[in-house]
């Protein structure tokens, strides 16, 4: 899922592009793939935008991630909204123990397959094989710095800074 936010070109030169953020309260967009334009701009201040997520009320069990690409479990239509207040949005997932399914271990990695082990009311435990032929062995480096240079400086607000 892509997220997509509303600027406008101001300025720019050879080094600096200046951006105006267009989103307005009220505006509507969609953060989360199973709760399409449930997110809204509730606040917008030169220095931030404050968004408020309402789930449907009587969504029932559905596919919370519906990009196979991603990094995170897709285990099928297992997961229902615990709970919803002004700070939190509780997820229940209670995929069915024994059902494996495709996912990458970090985002951008190829999916291996993993397995479903045990569920209960606070956690879902999964495995996956482990690829490397290093997998279970104690590891010892040895690290020589052979040198070092001073980092540039960053501009508050840029990005990495």
């Amino acid at each position: 899922m892509t997220l997509q936010f509303k600027f406008r070109l101001t300025a720019k030169n050879e080094q600096t592009v200046t951006l105006e953020r267009m989103e307005r309260p009220g505006d509507k967009t969609t953060f989360y793939a199973p709760w399409p334009n449930a997110t809204e701009v509730v606040d917008v201040t030169e220095d931030s935008i404050v968004f408020e997520t309402t789930p449907p009320e009587d969504q029932g069990t559905f596919v919370w991630n519906v990009n196979p690409q991603s990094h995170q479990a897709n285990w099928g239509a297992t997961t229902t909204v615990a709970s919803v207040n002004g700070t939190a949005i509780v997820l229940h997932h209670a995929p069915e123990e024994g059902i494996t399914y495709a996912m990458s271990s970090r985002p951008g990695a190829p999916p291996e397959e993993w397995t479903v082990e045990s569920v209960n009311q606070t956690q879902v435990h999964v495995s996956s094989p482990n690829p490397s032929p290093l997998g279970g062995e104690t590891l010892v480096f040895d690290i020589y710095l052979l040198g070092f240079e001073q980092a540039q400086q960053r501009q508050a607000g840029m990005p990495g800074s």
